[in-house]
């Protein structure tokens, strides 16, 4: 005989409807995972809003909120008991705006706190929810970067005085700052490593890069630019990294890379066979199309069309020579993508220059997927 309702069946069948109403993709928002109809339908009783909770706090952002509304927040999550729920967390402390014009007005740091407590006890309190999030498998680790050193410290601080030491072995996806060097030593198992290159200096032995180095097999670096001049910081995060299959590079809106320099920090990893780079404009300094469709006022339709087919000439010729720069440090690489082309190397049919400069892209447009999540 059927159940009479909802409340007739078991957990694992209520589970399971729970599961598929979350997974319901959210078109309005254009996300894979639906958490406000999950939400809503958690209110129909108390035993489905038990076996929703775990689901509703799978994923959890704190993000651009202030210190010390932050810690306030980590605080309170410690309290509800909703931590051994929480699988994917991003933590992304902000500094208001006002105090940040103060900041960049006096240059002193000591305005970005209202005590000097503020960093030890977010600090403290971070390393506690981290502990209480044994399922955890994504952390994204993103402060404002004017935090600086004084955050290095104070986090660095925090999780050296544990003991035992915070380990998290099933966090599969990393993305921190290069100076974090203290999450990269507590995630021994990941799989897909993220770094946004910052000023600040890590406060371990460089060697806590080489952590479970080898079982990394996808790389990307946010910004770049940070790092030259201290090629050491890049041969340390590819230290022992032998298995790497896909690099992602990224440099900030405006900037610009120079591959035939910046690819050699990432010689070591002989594993390669996919890299994803960032649109051509950001390839090459010397080409600089306009970015809005006002600079083309004024063109009559022939010399519009002349105008542009000289861009995409260039575009062309950018990828060309980047995808040469790539295959000259990368002899194995298989696909390259540049902004949301791809070329597929292994189609070669010669080692023929030619046929390598003209090799076409492939069909349709490939997102090109964030190096450093910002949520």
């Amino acid at each position: 005989m059927a159940p009479s309702s909802l409340l007739a069946l078991n957990t694992d069948v209520l589970t399971a409807i729970c599961e598929a109403i979350y997974h319901t993709r959210d078109v309005d928002r254009a996300r894979h995972y639906n958490r406000g109809m999950l939400r809503g339908f958690s209110t129909t009783c108390k035993a489905i809003r038990a076996t929703s909770v775990p689901i509703l706090f799978r994923v959890l952002k704190i993000r651009r909120e202030s210190l010390d509304v932050s810690t306030h927040i980590l605080h309170e999550l410690l309290r509800s008991g909703l931590a051994p729920h929480i699988r994917q967390f991003s933590f992304s402390p902000n500094i208001p705006i006002q105090i940040l014009g103060q900041y960049f007005r006096s240059r002193d740091p000591s305005v970005l706190f209202k005590t000097p407590d503020d960093l030890p006890a977010c600090a403290s309190a971070f390393v506690e929810l981290l502990k209480a999030m044994p399922s955890l498998e994504y952390l994204n680790f993103n402060p404002n970067p004017n935090f600086g050193a004084p955050l290095v410290e104070a986090f660095y601080c925090a999780f050296v005085v544990q003991d035992p030491p915070v380990r998290m072995e099933n966090v599969k996806w990393l993305a921190i700052r290069s100076g974090d060097t203290y999450l990269r030593a507590a995630c021994p198992n990941v799989t897909s490593l993220t770094v946004r290159m910052n000023y600040e200096t890590g406060m371990d032995d460089p060697e806590v890069w080489r952590v479970g180095a080898s079982k990394v097999e996808e790389l990307s670096v946010a910004e770049l630019h940070v790092a030259r001049g201290r090629d050491n910081v890049i041969h340390d995060i590819c230290a022992g990294m032998s298995n790497v299959k896909e690099l992602s590079l990224q440099t900030p809106p405006g900037g610009n890379m120079t591959l035939e320099v910046d690819l050699l920090h990432f010689k070591s990893l002989r594993s390669l066979v996919r890299i994803n780079l960032p649109d051509a404009p950001q390839l090459d300094k010397e080409f600089d199309p306009p970015w809005c469709g006002n600079a083309y006022d004024g063109y009559s339709p022939e010399e519009l069309e002349e105008v542009l087919q000289r861009q995409r000439d260039q575009a062309n010729a950018v990828c060309a020579r980047a995808r040469r720069a790539v295959r000259a440090v990368f002899p194995r690489i298989q696909k390259v993508q540049i902004g949301e082309d791809l070329w597929d190397l292994t189609k070669l049919q010669s080692t023929s220059e030619d046929e390598f400069d003209n090799l076409e892209k492939e069909e349709g447009r490939f997102h090109m997927k964030p190096v450093f999540r910002y949520d």
